[in-house]
């Protein structure tokens, strides 16, 4: 991508108010942001640095409280703030949740089925006029091994791209509990941590992302913070109901250039 400050495109409606993000229901869109550089000014939002032209679309009310959570990793940056790759994952959860309960138990896990349901809910939500996303699984996207993602989606507007690249883990009831799924995340950030991204899908955001029901993962790295220290996995604010249970996502990430 040129480094030169690329030109954002806003499309702000003020005076609506959008449901929850932890609501599902129909995908409603006020806000649309496209670049990686500079500073815009939209709907009485200041966004500084966009990283991810995946993250296009935010709502209102997230708009008003969250203005930096479109960010990628700098000083302006809230991590506690919510972003719409999450949200939209925290909205799947909470409209399948009577599913995820029987998935918890189930032997081999339940990480698969995410990964497809993600992939179709992703597409969807961030796909819209003049931008297309492409949405695969399983991709061999690390340089140098045969290591390969959980999910990656790529979205394109004119002669421009962003990739993001997730990492899943969920814990499960089944195949060592809770101690083996930790043990699961921590390689997960092990593999974002050393690995290289093959140059055909750069820029890109690699996420690792772990449906937890009783592990604090807060202890595990991923990437660096602006102060090129290590980034802890954080536990994002709004979590998952499954039945009696409560799954809460910890997430971090890497960028790569």
């Amino acid at each position: 991508m040129a480094s030169a400050v690329r030109r954002c495109y806003v499309e702000a409606h003020k005076g609506t108010a959008a449901p929850p993000a932890t609501r599902p229901g129909p995908r409603t869109s006020s806000l649309h942001f496209w670049g990686s550089t500079g500073s815009i000014k939209g709907g009485g939002i200041m966004v500084r640095q966009l990283t991810s032209p995946a993250f296009c679309r935010q709502s209102q009310s997230n708009q008003r409280d969250n203005k930096d959570s479109l960010n990628g990793p700098q000083q302006s940056v809230n991590m506690g703030d919510r972003n719409p790759i999450m949200n939209k994952i925290v909205e799947w959860g909470n409209a399948n949740g009577e599913k995820i309960e029987q998935a918890y138990s189930f032997n081999g896990g339940w990480e698969g089925w995410v990964q497809v349901e993600l992939a179709i809910a992703f597409k969807r939500a961030f796909e819209g006029p003049g931008s297309t996303v492409t949405v695969t699984r399983e991709d061999l996207v690390y340089q140098g091994n045969n290591q390969r993602s959980d999910i990656l989606f790529t979205t394109r507007r004119g002669a421009e791209r962003f990739t993001n690249m997730l990492e899943l883990k969920c814990e499960t009831s089944r195949a060592g509990g809770a101690a083996a799924f930790a043990a699961a995340v921590q390689a997960d950030c092990a593999k974002v941590n050393n690995g290289l991204i093959n140059n055909q899908f750069t820029p890109c955001k690699a996420w690792v992302i772990a449906f937890s029901v009783t592990r604090n993962l807060t202890n595990l790295t991923v990437g660096v913070d602006q102060n090129n220290q290590p980034r802890h996995l954080r536990a994002y604010p709004d979590t998952i109901r499954a039945g009696g249970r409560t799954i809460t996502l910890y997430y971090g990430w890497r960028d790569f250039a």
